[in-house]
């Protein structure tokens, strides 16, 4: 008799399993525009006066010469209207002394180490040009754009100009100049004015339509500084100087960084935002003292949208990131970073 043997087995069929992961870095392109609006804006303000910088320079079609003066007194207005009496005074005095002497001292020391690393990418009226374009008075109504209540270090800077300008010249150029009555005069106007009418008024909120006229300050800016450097460039200058005026803000910015072991976070992005940008010449500065060919031009052409484009990134970074913070602990009273804000002296 035969015997069977029945075996059963098991088969299980695998089936092929996908997983998708959720990617953790997905961007809301038209919500990161409208928190960095202003990054854009500068972006778009350099990009319209490189398209046409006969447009809004002095003289042209626009008249900028004149139209300027509406957004600066908006933005002076605004700082007026926001200015608030100083907590701390004596803190608020060594900001604004700290601020000075960073933008007429430390400024142009960290302008030679950046021109002296690229010296043999360099032609001479560059260098000249790149060591000019760290000297002079601070740019005050781009200060108060970001922060309005830095009157008291902007106007401190600028008096310190006064000075500091003329001897850079003699430094530098082996002349100098004075600056005239009339300059001293007509600035004082168009910014005490819009500022004492701000300060009558009653406190109020307007950063969209000053950092509004900010961008339209910097397009006419950019457009001077564009056709003030027409001509022939060769692109090893174009590049050498891009490089040594992005080296010497990005070194500017770091010392700031480096006060916040002094004076705290929010007082060292107070200095940076009033000394790290550099105004216009207007007439009796150190570039028109040199008389330097337009190669040297070419270094403040640089310095306008790359100023204004690195501190509207700082001023948009620690907005968002003071913002989250403060959500963050609106039922700790008690945090260490909110005591540092109780004590800001602006």
């Amino acid at each position: 008799m035969k015997s069977i043997t029945v075996s059963t087995e098991c088969v299980y069929s695998q089936k092929r399993r996908y997983t998708t992961a959720d990617n953790p870095y997905k961007i809301d392109f038209c919500k990161e525009v409208r928190k960095r609006w202003l990054v854009f804006g500068v972006l778009a303000a350099i990009a319209l006066a490189v398209i046409s910088p006969r447009l809004g320079a002095t003289g042209g079609p626009l008249h900028a010469e004149y139209l300027c003066w509406v957004p600066s007194s908006v933005i002076f207005f605004g700082a007026g209207a926001r200015l608030r009496r100083p907590r701390a005074p004596a803190k608020a005095l060594r900001l604004a002394a700290a601020a000075a002497l960073h933008a007429h001292v430390a400024a142009p020391a960290l302008a030679v180490c950046a021109v002296t690393v690229f010296s043999a990418a360099l032609h001479g009226p560059v260098i000249n040009g790149a060591l000019l374009s760290s000297v002079g008075s601070g740019c005050a109504w781009w200060s108060l754009a970001l922060a309005p209540r830095a009157a008291l270090p902007a106007a401190a800077s600028y008096a310190a100009s006064l000075f500091a300008t003329p001897l850079s010249a003699l430094l530098l150029c082996g002349r100098t100049s004075i600056p005239p009555l009339s300059e001293v005069l007509s600035t004082a106007l168009r910014t005490l004015i819009p500022f004492t009418v701000g300060c009558a008024t009653t406190p109020m909120r307007q950063e969209f339509a000053v950092r509004l006229a900010a961008l339209a300050l910097v397009y006419a800016e950019c457009c001077e500084r564009l056709n003030a450097a027409e001509g022939g460039l060769l692109a090893g200058d174009v590049l050498a100087t891009l490089l040594v005026e992005v080296c010497w803000l990005a070194l500017s910015l770091c010392a700031c960084a480096a006060y916040a072991r002094w004076c705290g976070a929010r007082g060292a992005r107070l200095i940076a935002l009033v000394a790290v940008p550099k105004a216009l010449d207007q007439g009796w500065g150190a570039a028109a003292a040199c008389r330097l060919p337009a190669l040297a031009r070419l270094p403040a052409v640089f310095a306008a949208p790359a100023q204004a484009l690195m501190l509207a990134a700082l001023h948009d970074h620690h907005h968002h990131h003071d913002h989250d913070h403060d959500h963050d602990h609106d039922h700790d009273p008690s945090d260490s970073d909110r005591d540092d804000q109780d004590q800001l002296p602006f």
